[in-house]
């Protein structure tokens, strides 16, 4: 796909707003929120939403992104379609922020006033058309830089990573801002509150599991103690639900290089394993001993990690080794029969049937190949085991499939 497609998609992602949520689940899916900071406040980069919102599809069956770097992003995807006007009124507020910029506020602002009070072209003295054409000459080299500008960050960005999940309806990114009417006076403060009012939405929704960054945690969490923001019980547990469910994902040392389409393609296919690690983490949840709010949540969850699940995966890993090598017993059974079993039927030319029921058919009968099915059922009989007694049997066979 070229650079232009590329873009285009990005684009068309980051302009999408909030798809419908239900796409990817009935009514009793599993439904995470996933909310993060602005990290460093100055790069757009989407490295940890996307990570986050991997370990959580893999976790839930729906999830829901808020963050204020996809706002930014959609409002310059956004920019590319507005019209001349609307971009100065833009380029005005911006100007200050903008890199190498070479014209300021003051002046995209005298510039605008000239376009409006400029009266129709066939009414201009000749000096007037010339500072006409002067001034679209100016005004198409400072959109130029605002589009290579937008377009960097756009791409920068890594937006278009999420779009599998979002085409796939299992991934909704939120807009962050329910309305249009900031001006540029009150902008921070509009931002703010619009934020603050997403974070009361996550902490008090009945139907979703809140997972927050580190920076986010501490926001509600000081929100929470000021009295800003309420957060019931069931909610705080629900948060601790998903902090420990995404997040011991989130710790397998090969997930970050699975990219959005395998990730799909293992909770379509690990569905079961899924089930009993739920149900695992909800066990764990209702006895640990601190809330996702507390300030050593994410260092106990580091423990349960370190004293819990990575001995388990170490444990399965031997089991599957052990298990490896009944099938290779078995393949090297079935391959010697198979063979001994071909050569006595080309003798007496038996040659009616496709030779893989002539030679399943001959080994139950003569019971040339008993110790190749026993170990066989042995082998599948023990996969099935491992996978039923390891409530951590999903993490292993995700960080599997993750390697790269």
């Amino acid at each position: 796909m070229g650079k232009q497609s590329t873009i285009k998609k990005q684009r068309r992602l980051a302009r999408a707003g909030r798809p419908d949520a239900s796409a990817g689940a009935g009514p009793s899916g599993l439904h995470v929120s996933v909310m993060t900071g602005l990290s460093d406040g100055r790069s757009l980069t989407l490295h940890d939403e996307i990570q986050h919102c991997k370990s959580a599809l893999l976790y839930a069956d729906t999830v829901t992104l808020y963050t204020l770097k996809t706002a930014f992003i959609g409002s310059m995807a956004h920019a590319a379609t507005m019209t001349t006007d609307g971009m100065l009124e833009l380029l005005e507020e911006v100007a200050p922020n903008l890199p190498n910029a070479s014209i300021s506020a003051d002046q995209i602002r005298n510039l605008r006033q000239k376009l409006t009070n400029m009266p129709p072209r066939a009414q201009l003295t000749a000096k007037q058309k010339q500072t006409v054409s002067g001034l679209k000459v100016q005004l198409r080299e400072q959109l130029a830089k605002f589009h290579e500008f937008g377009e960097t960050q756009l791409e920068d960005s890594r937006v278009g990573e999420l779009e599998p999940a979002v085409s796939s309806g299992v991934l909704v990114i939120d807009p962050i801002f329910r309305d249009e009417n900031t001006s540029s006076g009150t902008f921070t403060d509009d931002m703010l509150n619009h934020w603050m009012d997403r974070l009361s939405e996550v902490l008090s929704a009945s139907d979703s599991f809140p997972f927050l960054d580190e920076q986010m945690t501490t926001l509600a969490r000081h929100a929470v103690e000021e009295g800003r923001i309420e957060a019931p019980k069931i909610v705080l547990d629900r948060q601790s639900n998903a902090g420990l469910g995404v997040g011991l994902i989130g710790r397998l040392p090969n997930f970050p290089y699975a990219n959005m389409s395998e990730v799909l393609d293992v909770r379509r296919e690990l569905a079961l394993p899924l089930g009993r690690f739920r149900s695992g983490i909800h066990s764990m949840q209702t006895t640990f001993p601190s809330n996702a709010l507390d300030e050593d949540f994410g260092p106990r969850v580091d423990d349960v990690y370190k004293l819990r699940v990575e001995p388990a995966i170490n444990e399965i890993t031997e089991l599957v080794k052990e298990n490896a090598a009944l099938r290779q017993l078995a393949s090297g059974l079935t391959s010697k029969t198979s063979a001994q079993v071909g050569g006595t039927a080309s003798t007496i030319g038996v040659c009616v049937a496709p030779q893989h029921w002539l030679i399943s058919a001959t080994v139950l009968a003569t019971g040339m190949g008993l110790a190749a099915w026993e170990s066989v059922r042995e082998r599948n009989s023990n996969s099935r085991q491992i996978e039923r007694d390891n409530q951590f049997y999903f993490l292993y066979e995700t960080n599997r499939r993750s390697e790269p």
